[in-house]
């Protein structure tokens, strides 16, 4: 498999060759995506035409990537949030949240085939990376718990500790 998708349908396109999408849902998705200026996956779980755990599955097995269930129940090592900041984990839907024992950074993806971003953040990361594969409600809930505020918010926070407003 490529690791650079072409089009941003591509999602579309495995749950049809998988048969989970009917020409009916793949309309529907089509028009909601245009309507609200969405992406593919963002359509799929919006419209309810399949659960995000069984999207997260199929794209797990697609693209040949570990699944991590449950991440926001995870300990999550806070060393290995300073390597993708909090507005960065947010726009991409990553969440990196521990090391092997090769050191490798390991980070959860909600969707593995918007890969230009990412990729462009690996090979700046600094360090080797390895890529699961998790439901995007469970991302976004791992990085509102474990970022610290500090990571959230740094400009109100360093204003802050500046002392009291003028």
């Amino acid at each position: 498999m490529s690791q650079t998708i072409k089009s941003g349908n591509y999602i579309l396109e495995v749950l049809r060759k998988r048969g989970i999408l009917s020409p009916v849902s793949e309309k529907l998705i089509l028009g909601f995506m245009k309507k609200w200026s969405v992406e593919a996956y963002r359509a799929v779980i919006e419209t309810h035409c399949i659960e995000e755990s069984r999207l997260a599955d199929v794209l797990a097995e697609e693209f040949l990537l570990p699944r991590v269930a449950r991440l926001r129940s995870r300990s999550i090592d806070v060393s290995a949030l300073s390597y993708l900041s909090y507005a960065d984990a947010m726009a991409f839907d990553m969440m990196p949240y521990a090391f092997d024992a090769d050191e490798k950074l390991l980070v959860a993806i909600a969707d593995p085939t918007q890969r230009d971003c990412v990729d462009q953040w690996i090979q700046s990361c600094g360090r080797p990376v390895t890529l699961s594969v998790a439901e995007r409600s469970e991302i976004e809930s791992s990085i509102q718990r474990h970022y610290p505020l500090s990571l959230q918010l740094p400009n109100t926070m360093a204003s802050w500790s500046k002392g009291p407003c003028p």
